[in-house]
């Protein structure tokens, strides 16, 4: 069935953020957690239609790679049990 709505989805953070915080803070994966997840609401509670993780564990940059990453399914998983 086709529809003629447009429908938006976005990308949530899967663990590293990108140097804006302090490595010891920008590491804690329980904070990291909860940075997706009030991401993922926050798209929800503003219409967002889907929300998306990437399907890998290689991160984007060689300085990233002591970095904590959350693996796709059971973040998107998690995100969905807590609805």
């Amino acid at each position: 069935m086709q529809t003629n709505k447009l429908e938006f989805g976005l990308t949530i953070p899967q663990g590293w953020r990108g140097g804006d915080l302090p490595l010891e803070e920008e590491n804690n994966p329980v904070k990291q957690y909860e940075f997706s997840k009030s991401i993922s609401v926050t798209a929800d509670s503003i219409g967002f239609d889907s929300i998306y993780a990437y399907d890998h564990l290689i991160p984007y940059y060689s300085a990233d790679i002591n970095k904590n990453i959350f693996e796709c399914f059971i973040l998107l998983s998690g995100r969905m049990y807590q609805q």
